[in-house]
């Protein structure tokens, strides 16, 4: 069972049920080390090596299925790699987190994802553009 760090439209329930089977334990989680880039004309962000902390959520125990349909789900531009996460009482999570591939980072902006904007308007485009993804 793998602990998965999400840091964007993951965290959002609209969308990750659309994607994995079961029913998962979340909680608010940052992982440091990282930045959250925006992704050029989309809404979903990219995470890249640099100083910062990005916060996001903690999803515990998933099983191989699940991951494999989130590692289809994220496609080519990112990549699963380990990570230590912090919960909110700062306790340390093994978790895995998709960071965006070295090859493709020309295609991040130079600016921060604005969550904000993407809860006001981009969660709707995103489940619009995204529907191929629900499971029966």
């Amino acid at each position: 069972m793998t602990n998965l760090f999400v840091y964007g439209a993951l965290m959002y329930e609209e969308v990750w049920r659309r994607i994995v089977s079961g029913e998962f334990r979340k909680i608010n989680g940052q992982v440091s080390g990282y930045r959250r880039l925006a992704v050029k004309n989309e809404e979903y962000p990219g995470l890249v090596e640099g100083e910062g902390v990005v916060p996001g959520c903690i999803w515990f125990a998933l099983d191989d299925d699940n991951l494999t349909r989130l590692d289809v789900f994220e496609g080519e531009y990112y990549e699963r790699v380990p990570a230590l996460a912090l919960d909110d009482a700062g306790n340390r999570v093994q978790v895995h987190v998709y960071r965006f591939r070295g090859e493709f980072e020309d295609l991040l902006e130079e600016h921060d994802w604005n969550v904000e904007k993407f809860e006001s308007t981009g969660l709707t485009k995103f489940l619009s553009r995204y529907v191929g993804f629900d499971h029966v």
